[in-house]
């Protein structure tokens, strides 16, 4: 019974899909002529056994041959395919726009239809024929040939949309068979897409060509170029328009060389040679009308222009005092994912934040982009208590509601225990470290050691008591002056404060590495380890970490003359710890050797370029 079943699904899909593809088409080798000029009509039925067949009148036409019947087969990796073509040699009896009507063929016991073919006849001497025996140069008329059978169209998915919603740039080359196979690209000039977010969605390497008719007429196209669109600005932004130059090879006609009618080798066979001449087509431009979002923007409002959902969480809900955790924010679904930028979390003082690393998981086609993007915040609690982390709120514009939408999360709860906090000050549960002061000012304990008394009626006047207190006004305030131009020197370059602090950042992070160590806690312990690198070259090198390339940041460090031995030590330290988080393989390293070579290496680095 199971077998019979398989054995029926499969027949059912293979019917199925004979019938999907089944295909009955007109076309034309052209569809502009001249009166007395000739040209091939063709109906061709693809995948199907087709009797009865039915030609149309061909009004304003006479039939010089047909129907003349032929059969080609395809074999590929899709499948093999097989088409029945019925032709026909028609010539333009009259001037006029005529109309081929539907041939019609019985398949499956129903008679099926092919598609109309509008042909334009023009007056003797105005068509091909004429430009290409009588007018103008050589060149000029490969040209006027060129032109009719090779062209590139520009398409774009979206005539409207809004700004942050994305759209599809095609660029599709059109090659008439009459010129298959004889033309080669010598250079193509991109377009300038300013204004927009711009992806690729093909690589052009080798073209690959189908078949599209196009007023009947079928061509070989190739996509040439197929770009993602998203509009950085309102109003009418242009696409421009893409160029190729090519090189296209024709059959030229040689001079007559005798007038002797027994001279065999002046047949027309003998003077046909080839030449190659220079093309140039062009897409042609498009314009994108841009519609500005709805003035209401909340205050969530990141930019967010698709459909989205948010959740937020916590790796770790209870830690240490001075452990660190992770506060992860994922956004996913559709629209322009990438575009968004890190949110700006309001969480309690005591507990300290550091630059957040993004991941992106975010595809790209056609459809636009779609998947996920996840903010990582490094979240360390400075003493044991609970510290609660406000809901997170993120608002976007939902393109099918045409109105923003705002995602709130759940409030998250950090717990942390005792651990190795910093400082003997006492802590109060609900308080925060602004608000402590120390209260063990007002009563002093009894002294018990030996003191000094100093005699009532000793003369304070002239003493070194006295003029230290009369110059210490003066010396504090210079002192509190040059502090001050110091401290405002430092704060107005912020890049110096974050070199100078470079070395004791990175030795904290280092520090909280060596305790994961020795925890053997592996995936947190190289964390840890990349944050501290990162972290120092983007301290000491003044680059914003979401800048940060390994390219970069070894450029940066040679233009600096930084020994090239210590710039790949520190960052092959750090493409090992990435490697060792996220694909991890059986090759392994002592964590011990990891830890020595990233300090080693940020020493070494540090007096190269102090």
């Amino acid at each position: 019974m199971k077998k019979f079943i398989v054995k029926y699904l499969f027949l059912l899909i293979l019917i199925s899909s004979n019938l999907l593809s089944q295909n009955f088409t007109a076309t034309v080798d052209r569809n502009q002529i001249s009166v007395g000029e000739t040209f091939q009509v063709s109906f061709s039925l693809s995948n199907a056994e087709g009797k009865d067949f039915k030609a149309p009148s061909f009004k304003g036409f006479s039939v010089l041959s047909g129907p003349n019947t032929s059969q080609s087969f395809q074999w590929g990796t899709g499948g093999s395919s097989r088409t029945v073509t019925y032709s026909y040699i028609l010539r333009a009896d009259i001037e006029g726009k005529f109309t081929i009507d539907p041939a019609s063929i019985i398949v499956d016991g129903k008679r099926i239809n092919s598609n109309s073919i509008t042909i334009t006849v023009l007056k003797d001497g105005q068509g091909e024929k004429q430009k290409t025996t009588e007018g103008g140069s050589l060149e000029s008329q490969a040209n006027e040939l060129i032109k009719k059978n090779l062209f590139i169209k520009l398409s774009l998915s979206k005539q409207s949309v809004y700004q942050g919603e994305s759209l599809v740039a095609t660029y599709k080359l059109y090659v008439s068979p009459t010129l298959a196979g004889q033309i080669n690209i010598s250079n193509i000039s991109y377009p300038n897409l300013g204004g927009f977010w711009t992806q690729d969605l093909i690589e052009l390497k080798n073209l690959q060509y189908s078949r599209e008719i196009v007023d009947g007429v079928a061509y070989q196209t190739a996509e040439l170029k197929k770009t993602l669109l998203i509009p950085q600005q309102t109003g009418t932004l242009k696409v421009d328009d893409l160029s190729v130059d090519f090189v296209v090879r024709l059959a030229v006609q040689g001079k007559k060389r005798s007038r002797d009618p027994f001279d065999i080798f002046d047949d027309p066979f003998f003077r046909q040679s080839y030449q190659d001449f220079n093309f140039t087509a062009r897409s042609g431009s498009g314009n994108i009308n841009v519609k500005p979002l709805p003035q209401n923007q909340p205050l969530e409002f990141r930019g967010g222009v698709g459909q989205m959902q948010m959740k937020a969480w916590l790796d770790k809900t209870t830690v240490k005092a001075n452990e660190s955790t992770t506060l992860k924010v994922q956004i996913s679904g559709s629209g322009n994912l990438k575009l968004l930028e890190p949110f700006n979390l309001n969480l309690p003082n005591d507990l300290d934040v550091y630059d957040p690393k993004t991941v992106d998981n975010v595809s790209v086609s056609a459809s636009g982009m779609s998947g996920n993007k996840t903010f990582e915040y490094y979240l360390v609690p400075r003493h044991q208590g609970e510290f609660r982390i406000d809901p997170i709120e993120f608002a976007y514009f939902d393109l099918n509601k045409k109105e923003y939408v705002t995602l709130r999360s759940e409030s998250l709860i950090l717990r942390a225990e005792k651990g190795n906090e910093t400082g003997n000050v006492p802590l109060i549960s609900g308080v925060t470290k602004e608000d402590v002061k120390y209260l063990g000012q007002d009563i002093r304990h009894i002294k018990l050691k030996d003191f000094k008394l100093r005699q009532k009626n000793e003369n304070f006047f002239g003493s070194l008591a006295f003029f230290g207190l009369a110059l210490a006004p003066m010396l504090l305030f210079v002192a509190f002056i040059l502090i001050q131009k110091r401290n405002e020197k430092l704060k107005g370059n912020i890049a110096l404060l974050k070199t100078r602090k470079a070395m004791s950042l990175a030795r904290k992070r280092l520090s909280l590495a060596k305790k994961l160590l020795n925890k053997n806690l592996e995936e947190e312990f190289f964390e840890e380890i990349s944050r501290a690198l990162w972290g120092y070259l983007s301290d000491r090198l003044s680059i914003p970490i979401a800048d940060l390339t390994r390219d970069s940041a070894s450029k940066i460090l040679s233009e600096r003359n930084a020994n090239q031995e210590v710039i790949d030590k520190i960052l092959n330290t750090i493409e090992y710890c990435e490697f060792a988080r996220f694909a991890p393989s059986n090759e392994k390293f002592s964590l011990a050797d990891v830890y020595k070579n990233a300090e080693e290496s940020i020493v070494e680095l540090e007096g190269k370029l102090r």
